[in-house]
């Protein structure tokens, strides 16, 4: 016996560090239709394409597009 330890040591290849990253979301456009919705409502696509509508603030989703309530009129010398 010699009590001799050796060792070679193994050859490390440096690879670089490549993370991906997801791009960030696109913004929606406002409505595909064009039109105005009222506050809180987007215009989403269904798989086949079919517009629905997404309301945010209370989670409601529907088919027709949703209109913006009707302003009250002030009637004349109402106060």
């Amino acid at each position: 016996k010699t009590n001799k330890t050796q060792w070679d040591m193994p050859t490390i290849t440096p690879t670089p560090a490549v993370k991906k990253v997801a791009p960030p979301p696109r913004p929606k456009p406002p409505n595909p239709t064009g039109t105005q919705l009222p506050p809180g409502w987007e215009e989403l696509k269904a798989e086949d394409g079919t517009p629905y509508y997404y309301n945010s603030k209370t989670n409601k989703t529907q088919w027709e597009q949703p209109t913006a309530p009707a302003i009250p009129s002030r009637r004349p010398g109402a106060v």
